[in-house]
Formats: structure tokens, C-alpha cells, sequence
């Protein structure tokens, strides 16, 4: 059991080296994919579908060699923040390109015992493995084990399985307590496969991966954002289809893009669904300021391609954010509220499609008061996604 915070930081200092970080700024803050909140986790699958039956044991045939990347969340006190100012502040596109991948793969090989056990284990040999077991033609994760303080996970309930529909990718989301803490985790495998040679777009432009560096959705398919409602709220729909459709107008031939409602929506880490969804109970992510929304996602780095994008909206950071009485539900007919919401939304959907921050200029990817799309926005949105031919 953990016991203090110095062990909390030991487990996510293991589960950084999966998330192939190459400069992780705190062993309690990995590059911001494992995120410290103020609740219980689970809040932000509730009210989802899952599918817990296992993955096809197919996928572990037809290679033995995957990247892995971890996201997710888990409870932390915030008294163990205090001294944290330069982690948790605001989070800046990265200043220089980077397109060595070498440096962001975290490899993991399958590996089979005299029992039968299969385990995924770290190349490096470090941070941690997971136990799977095989039942017929589905195989289920049995234990997570961290590698070097020889700490055995078992209590783990999985929560969802996925696999990207024509591909070998699939995710596994698992949570489990230690000691006081809970963790909500998502791991996402992507079959080793030869590398694309990257070229680089103009440095003017802030990507997720660094100016120029091109991470994007495939354009075979039309991209499709969905909104989560599963507690009927028809404004926050309007305004979410609203920003998507400036989105739309913008992108024109570059990327067919559009949105979907559903009542009931899968987690988060399905891989086949790109949800918004709202966070509805009292849940917060340690940062300066309040957060308006934030943005995950998974990526393939051997072929710089978006693999899922998912976008959160905590309620309990726009109470407080109201200006008056009453909470964000209380205040849905405010005007004041429709602007802030629609401009926010438009901010995250363009990390959802692979843009980062832009400080320096006016844009829709800025903290300012820019409330549409500017020139850099549309300029950088082209470059990213040229005309289809």
C-alpha cells in the first residue's frame, strides 16, 4: 500500500516512461496525460456503455510489439501540489519541432510463460507490465504489475475493452485503488510497424507535437465528433453543434468533419468514439485558474496520425466561473455564457484536430478574448489539412 505522497510519485514516475516522455517536467505530473483531480475518477466515464467481455486474442497473433500510451486520472490531495507552480501552469506549445519518434515510442513485446500467462512487457524492462490471461478467443488483463518496487495490482476493475475498427490498435481502461488514491487508467497498443518519413510544415504554426510537426486525422473517413447527453441539456448541444460547424465551414474539402448526439455514449478511451461530454459532479484538475475544458488524445506515432481526440467540460470549474448567483445549469439562457461556452469549445476542437496553443497572436488557440477564427487559425488549419484531391 502506499503510503505517502513520495510512493504516489514513484507509481507515476513508472507510468511516465509509457507515455513516451522525453523530458517529464515531475514524476507527479508525467507530461500531463496522467492528471491529478480532486475526486473520484470514475466521474468522468459515468453514465457510459461498456464492453468488458475481453479483446480478440487475434490481435496478440498478429504481432508481439506495440507503443503504448497512457492517459488518465487519478486522486490526489491537493496540499501535495503546493510546491508545484512551474508543473502546473499554463500549458505552452512546445517551442521547438520535434520529429524524432524514436524518442516518444515507449515499446512494449508480448511475452508468454510455461503457464500460459501472457505479459506485456517494457522493452526497457522498467516501469510496469501487464498480466493478461486467455479464455477461448478473448483475452482479459489479470494484474498490472510495477516492475521495479515489485508492486502487484490486482484489485483492478476493467471497465472497457476497444479495438479501432480496421486496425490491430486496441485500448484497455481499468481503474483501481492504492491506499486513499484511485486510479482511472486508459492504455492504448499500437502494433510496431515501419516508420513514415515526416516532413515538416511551416514553423509559424503551433502543433500538437511542436511548430510544423503534422499529427492529423486521416482523411478516409468522415471525422465525427460526439456529443455526450445523457442528462438532456439542449443549450449546451446547440452551442457545441454551433462552434463545430465554424469548424466545418472552415475546414470546406480539407476534412469531412460533423458531430452526432447520443444519450448514452462509450468512455472516453474507445477508440471509435470521439466524445464532448460534460463532467457533470464536483471534480477538478490541479491548474492556475479554472479549466473551461480540456483535451485528449491518442496518436500513432510511426505515421504521425490522430488516432482518438476526447473533450471534457468540468461544470464545477464553470460554477464558479458565473458571474452572479446560481450554477452553469441555473444560467443557460445568460448570453454571456452562450459566448464563453461556444468560444471554449472552439478552442478545444481545435486541439481536437491537432492544433496547439498559439500565445503570441491573436487566435482562436490564444487565452485571450479572440472569439472567432483569426488569420493564423485558418492559415494554420490549411497547412495542416491541404484540399483533398
Amino acid at each position: 500500500m502506499f503510503k505517502n505522497h513520495v510512493q504516489i510519485g514513484l507509481l507515476l514516475s513508472f507510468l511516465a516512461i509509457f507515455n513516451g516522455c522525453s523530458n517529464v517536467e515531475s514524476p507527479q505530473y508525467p507530461n500531463k496525460k496522467i492528471i491529478p483531480v480532486k475526486g473520484d475518477p470514475l466521474t468522468f466515464i459515468k453514465n457510459t456503455s461498456t464492453q468488458t467481455e475481453g479483446l480478440p486474442s487475434s490481435l496478440f497473433e498478429a504481432t508481439d510489439s506495440w507503443d503504448i500510451q497512457i492517459r488518465g486520472f487519478f486522486t490526489e490531495e491537493q496540499t501535495s501540489y503546493e510546491d508545484q507552480s512551474e508543473v502546473l501552469s499554463k500549458n505552452k506549445a512546445p517551442s521547438e519541432s520535434n520529429i524524432n519518434t524514436e524518442e516518444r515510442l515507449s515499446l512494449v513485446s508480448l511475452k508468454k510463460d510455461k503457464t500460459g500467462i501472457l505479459t506485456l512487457r517494457p522493452n526497457n524492462n522498467k516501469g510496469i507490465q501487464l498480466q493478461l490471461s486467455q479464455t477461448g478467443d478473448l483475452v482479459k488483463v489479470k494484474n498490472i504489475l510495477f516492475v521495479q518496487e515489485n508492486i502487484l495490482i490486482s484489485n483492478l476493475r476493467v471497465h472497457h475493452y476497444s479495438v479501432k475498427e480496421g486496425t490491430q490498435i486496441f485500448s484497455i481502461l481499468l481503474s483501481f485503488y492504492e491506499g486513499p488514491n484511485h486510479f482511472l487508467l486508459n492504455f492504448v497498443f499500437i502494433p510496431e510497424q515501419e516508420r513514415t518519413i515526416l516532413s515538416l510544415l511551416n514553423k509559424t504554426y503551433n502543433y500538437m507535437f511542436g511548430p510544423g510537426v503534422p499529427y492529423r486525422w486521416s482523411k478516409e473517413k468522415t471525422l465525427r465528433a460526439t456529443i455526450c447527453n445523457s442528462n438532456p441539456n439542449e443549450k449546451t448541444v446547440e452551442w457545441t453543434k454551433n462552434a463545430a460547424a465554424s469548424w466545418k465551414s472552415m475546414l470546406e474539402d480539407r476534412l469531412r468533419f460533423e458531430t452526432h448526439v447520443e444519450t448514452v455514449c462509450p468512455p472516453f478511451s474507445d477508440l471509435n468514439t470521439h466524445v464532448v461530454v460534460h463532467v457533470k459532479d464536483w471534480i477538478e484538475v490541479y491548474q492556475e485558474g479554472l479549466v473551461a475544458a480540456q483535451t485528449s488524445l491518442i496518436v500513432n506515432h510511426f505515421n504521425y496520425e490522430i488516432l482518438d481526440s476526447d473533450i471534457f467540460v468540468p461544470e464545477a470549474d464553470w460554477d464558479e466561473a458565473i458571474d452572479g448567483p446560481g450554477s452553469f445549469q441555473a444560467n443557460l439562457e445568460n448570453p454571456e455564457l452562450e459566448v464563453k461556452y461556444t468560444r471554449t469549445i472552439k478552442h478545444e476542437l481545435g486541439h481536437f484536430k491537432g492544433m496547439h496553443h498559439m500565445f503570441e497572436k491573436p487566435s482562436i488557440m490564444n487565452y485571450d478574448e479572440t472569439l472567432d477564427f483569426t488569420d493564423y487559425d485558418s492559415a494554420a488549419i490549411h497547412e495542416l489539412y491541404p484540399v483533398i484531391e
